[in-house]
């Protein structure tokens, strides 16, 4: 919980498999010295492809008993006594679900009202946002199409940044991107350090993402693979006019 860190929440389940066992929530009010559990009726694949997206569990910063967990599978679902008990969103509309995020801006003690959440879509729409608390999701104008949002983290200015690929990954990727939303005005930016796809065999995506929440324009991203060079990670502290290779050969 960002706003209580005695308050520690874990999703846990391993396959999606007809024989593996249902996931389970386990939670903690004394920073994980000792831990509660509530069994989900669904299950998490937290050794499956797609298991570097995320994060799908996400505690309202403005109201932490209000939780949200996407799946692999059976789509969003929410919990409005710290993780307790769950109740699956039926205006959330796709199955399987690659992150969840908080506008923590738009909140109040209440709750926050903006969330945004990543889905596993390559034909058509593969990011929402809620402008009610979760309660009814529309897909977001002017989004890029072809790749699957893997990350997303906001700035201090509001501005989010998402990290693409092709596929869930870890293999079998062969583009990806980096975009820039700005929520204000609606615009979309490509802002990737380097463009996949160069000499026809340079192929790869990207994954990783992780935002400076005090300095605007300040971020850090790394391909996902990426077998020509190797993986790279990637920063800038420019609003990515620059970007400076931290690892790997551009």
């Amino acid at each position: 919980d960002p706003a209580n860190s005695n308050l520690l929440y874990l999703a846990s389940g391993e396959y999606t498999a007809s024989w593996a066992h249902n996931a389970a929530l386990l939670r903690s009010t004394d920073q994980g010295a000792t831990w509660s559990r509530t069994d989900l009726p669904f299950k998490l694949g937290g050794n499956e492809d797609g298991r570097s997206t995320g994060e799908r569990l996400q505690v309202d910063p403005n109201n932490g008993v209000i939780l949200f967990l996407g799946t692999s599978q059976d789509g969003l679902w929410k919990s409005t006594d710290r993780a307790q008990t769950w109740t699956k969103v039926t205006a959330f509309p796709a199955s399987s679900v690659t992150f969840v995020l908080f506008d923590k801006r738009t909140g109040s003690q209440t709750g926050t009202s903006t969330l945004y959440a990543g889905v596993n879509s390559t034909t058509g729409a593969s990011l929402y946002r809620s402008t009610d608390g979760g309660n009814s999701w529309s897909a977001v104008s002017g989004q890029p199409t072809g790749l699957i949002p893997h990350r997303a983290g906001f700035d201090s200015n509001g501005v989010l940044y998402l990290s693409y690929s092709n596929q869930m990954g870890p293999s079998n990727i062969t583009n990806g991107a980096v975009w820039k939303y700005t929520t204000g005005t609606g615009a979309w930016q490509l802002i990737s350090p380097v463009v996949p796809g160069y000499g026809g065999w340079d192929n790869f995506g990207y994954g990783g993402l992780a935002v400076d929440p005090q300095h605007p324009g300040t971020l850090m991203v790394a391909t996902y693979d990426r077998w020509v060079y190797g993986r790279n990670i990637f920063r800038t502290i420019d609003g990515f006019s620059t970007w400076n290779v931290l690892v790997g050969k551009a």
